[in-house]
């Protein structure tokens, strides 16, 4: 099952607060990068090869080599659209295979790279270029697929690369696992669920980058995609009503909430309902 960390600890935290006794006047900027964990999954690149059902994939961004899978449907076809998935921020390529060969075995040829400094990735971790890589991997992407067409599947923090690359493209389908509505919204929820005191989150606020990143409300507001939201009613890392406002705000149709029950953050994307739910709209759109 794969792993959803969104924050670092809260002692890490609370020693990126800087001069916490001063922030009276003026509240602690919280920057988006905050949501990389502190010890990055890596792995040597030796280890990224071909396996049954899967190929090796890399595309180079300036002088930074992404690594990632690409896992042809187990049936293929030339008409379906392939998924371009993006990972959430405690996953790799090589640790999310499960999730990844269940949507081959749907029928659809899925692609998933490591974000720089992830995996296999080269290069440094910095939330805004993961975007940038993104859009640049959706159109390597789109260009390749036999059918031209792509659906874009975000998890967790995946879902900012997604939502963004929905506001600049027309995509034919959009997933989002657990999306973060905002960074206003989120901060507070995710600060508690660490253990981050509650002065300390009185006191702070996210960046203006990370109020950027994580505006996916108002950036699917921005797109006609067929959108489907997955949500766990036991999250407490990212509440289901997140996704529930951004469907709200969605001028998509058709445009589809799945409350997955009883689920927490790491049990939605691989539930029983969730994968289902996944499957009858990759259908639809066929």
């Amino acid at each position: 099952m794969p792993t959803f960390r969104l924050f670092r600890p809260a002692c890490i935290l609370a020693a990126a607060m800087l001069s916490f006794p001063a922030l009276h006047a003026q509240k602690q900027e919280i920057p988006a990068d905050l949501i990389i964990p502190p010890n990055l999954p890596t792995f040597p690149v030796a280890d990224w090869k071909d396996a049954p059902g899967r190929k090796a994939v890399s595309f180079k961004v300036g002088d930074v080599d992404l690594r990632g899978f690409r896992y042809p449907a187990t049936t293929p076809s030339d008409t379906r659209p392939e998924v371009l998935f993006f990972n959430g921020n405690g996953m790799t390529v090589l640790r999310t295979d499960r999730v990844y060969r269940a949507l081959a075995a749907m029928g659809y040829t899925i692609t998933a790279y490591d974000y720089r400094g992830y995996g296999f990735s080269g290069g440094k971790t910095h939330l805004a270029d993961f975007r940038d890589d993104g859009l640049k991997l959706y159109d390597e992407t789109l260009k390749q697929a036999p059918s031209h067409k792509v659906v874009v599947y975000g998890a967790s923090m995946g879902t900012a690369m997604a939502a963004y690359i929905a506001s600049e493209r027309p995509l034919v389908g959009l997933i989002l696992g657990m999306p973060i509505a905002s960074a206003d919204e989120e901060f507070p929820v995710f600060a508690r669920a660490v253990g981050y005191p509650e002065a300390m989150i009185a006191s702070s606020t996210p960046s203006p980058e990370a109020v950027r990143i994580f505006a996916e409300r108002t950036l699917v507001a921005k797109s006609k995609a067929p959108l489907l939201v997955l949500g766990g009613s036991n999250d407490t890392l990212v509440p289901e009503n997140q996704g529930r406002e951004i469907l709200a705000d969605s001028p998509a149709k058709p445009k589809t909430f799945v409350e997955v029950a009883g689920a927490g953050h790491n049990d939605v994307i691989l539930s029983p309902a969730g994968v289902k739910a996944v499957e009858e709209f990759l259908t639809k759109l066929k």
